[in-house]
């Protein structure tokens, strides 16, 4: 039927709406033909101009010719000698790397001595791209299997950090770096495509989200208890270390609420209460105060701080905020853009305990401050703060 309205459709609509609501449907068909028929259109003009001779045939061998190439190469068994090879050369090349970085970063966990003669070495190097160094390892070692060992086993050695029992330890970077990615690495949530994760004890770390990821048809205390009833915890056991992480975490007169009750901070304290409920040695926290604001979450730091020191748990931190690594950690780690990588592990020089307000009335604060923003906004390292060479929670 027809009208001043236009042509109407099943749903009531006129044909201008309909077609507004279809448009980009349309629109996304479009680009998704062409995002199929371009890679397609790509080889044909390459396979048109390598045979037509306007392209170098010796760095541009026509796409027919490299597959009868591939094929020839499979049927004669050859392809699989050559990735057997690579597969060789990539082992021995990380048992190169990996087994030193094991032991010298155990020996300098160890001895604070050889820590403070040689870390900073270490540090000084993890900035320079290891490709850098390619003419000088050829130079040195020639261009046979053995340069090629030596350049993995230096990738391996280097793309490593530790974590000494009960140290707190901040990761910063870019968005997108991999921060996270590594935590959830080391909570077992992921599984690193390369390299070893070494976690003293075996027992897996307890893992502090971003956002509060409480039960809210749980109370405070049942919260708490879950991952102890899960493990199957005798009911007295449960009640005396609820009531112990309560007092600990100053949440007794709120052992009876639900989360709709708690503020924002009060909720990351339950999280992290219930973290340590079955009291394993790691803590993992994956920038727990990022939602809170500013007054939040300086209060909840210095509580962070308290909690820590009395239970004295290994913690590795994620964070955005400069400020929040310095007031809290030992050490921080400063990670570069995607790819990411440690450019720079700064000591962290307060004593203990500290005054989250206090603190930034030192001078050194605000230099560090200066210092972790310039990294982070350059990517180079500077020399100073030492690293240990293995990928380690001790």
């Amino acid at each position: 039927m027809a009208g001043d309205r236009g042509i109407k459709g099943t749903a009531g609509l006129s044909a201008a709406e309909v077609e507004k609501l279809v448009a980009p449907a349309r629109r996304d068909h479009r680009y998704r033909l062409i995002s199929y028929f371009s890679p397609l259109l790509i080889l044909a003009f390459w396979e048109f101009a390598s045979r037509a001779g306007l392209v170098d045939r010796r760095f541009f061998p026509a796409p027919s010719s490299i597959v009868d190439t591939a094929w020839q190469m499979i049927a004669s068994l050859e392809l699989f000698v050559h990735i057997g090879a690579t597969l060789r050369r990539v082992a021995i090349g990380f048992v190169m790397g990996a087994i030193p970085a094991l032991l010298i970063g155990t020996a300098l966990g160890l001895s604070p001595k050889l820590h403070r003669v040689f870390a900073p070495i270490f540090a000084a190097l993890y900035p320079v791209p290891k490709i850098a160094i390619l003419p000088l390892i050829l130079l040195i070692f020639g261009i046979g299997d053995l340069s090629k060992y030596v350049v993995i086993a230096i990738g391996v050695f280097f793309l490593v950090f530790s974590v000494k029992r009960g140290e707190f330890v901040c990761l910063v970077g870019p968005s997108g770096c991999g921060k996270t990615t590594v935590l959830r690495i080391l909570a077992g949530l992921e599984k690193q495509l390369s390299g070893t994760v070494a976690i003293a004890g075996g027992k897996t770390p307890a893992l502090v989200f971003q956002e509060a990821s409480i039960f809210p048809w749980l109370s405070v205390a049942d919260n708490i208890a879950f991952p102890l009833s899960l493990a199957g915890v005798d009911k007295a056991t449960i009640d005396r270390r609820v009531g112990e992480l309560l007092e600990l975490t100053r949440l007794t007169d709120f052992r009876s609420a639900l989360p709709h009750q708690l503020s924002g901070g009060m909720k990351q304290r339950v999280a992290v209460a219930r973290a340590l409920a079955d009291d394993r040695d790691i803590l993992l926290m994956d920038e727990p105060f990022g939602a809170l604001d500013e007054q939040t979450r300086l209060v909840l730091q210095q509580e962070l701080l308290r909690i820590w020191e009395a239970s004295g748990k290994t913690v590795v931190f994620i964070t955005h905020s400069v400020d929040e690594a310095l007031t809290l950690a030992d050490r921080v780690l400063v990670m570069s853009a995607r790819p990411g990588r440690i450019v720079a592990d700064l000591a962290v020089p307060f004593e203990r305990p500290r005054d989250v307000v206090a603190l930034r009335k030192d001078e050194r604060f605000w230099d560090l401050t200066y210092r972790t923003w310039t990294l982070l906004g350059t990517g180079h390292s500077a020399v100073a703060a030492p690293a240990a060479p293995v990928e380690a929670i001790a």
